[in-house]
């Protein structure tokens, strides 16, 4: 069994399988936010946070993986702001950009860092 990866624009991944209910359990327990169904190309659409995950799983149950170098498991292929927006899922984009900026924004003497607080501003765009 062969599963194949193409990756796609905004940190997303296609995932194509024959139909097998254990492959689509292993996308299914991704959290909604991360995953969806295109039914006209007949495929899976995953968020590339999540990607680790769903190879892991293909895989205990024998698959092959096309098209992907095997990502280890929770580790993300996007940069560390998308990865976070990503997984927290789009209702707390919001507050976790704020409590994150009190932190990271240059203003703040102590803990500012201009170029993490661009990086979580363009992840923040991209959530929105």
């Amino acid at each position: 069994m062969i599963a194949s990866f193409v990756k796609l624009d905004q940190g997303q991944y296609s995932v194509r399988f024959a139909y097998d209910p254990d492959a689509v359990d292993v996308v299914k327990r991704l959290p909604h936010f991360s995953r969806r169904w295109d039914p006209a190309a007949k495929m899976w659409i995953v968020d590339a946070a999540f990607i680790g995950e769903v190879v892991q799983g293909l895989k205990s149950f024998g698959y092959s993986i096309k098209g992907l170098e095997t990502p280890k498991p929770g580790v993300s292929q996007a940069n560390w702001a998308d990865a976070l927006f990503s997984r927290m899922g789009p209702d707390r984009v919001d507050p976790i950009f704020r409590a994150l900026t009190r932190i990271l924004h240059p203003d703040n003497p102590a803990t500012g860092d201009g170029v993490i607080q661009q990086e979580l501003n363009k992840a923040r765009d991209k959530f929105r």
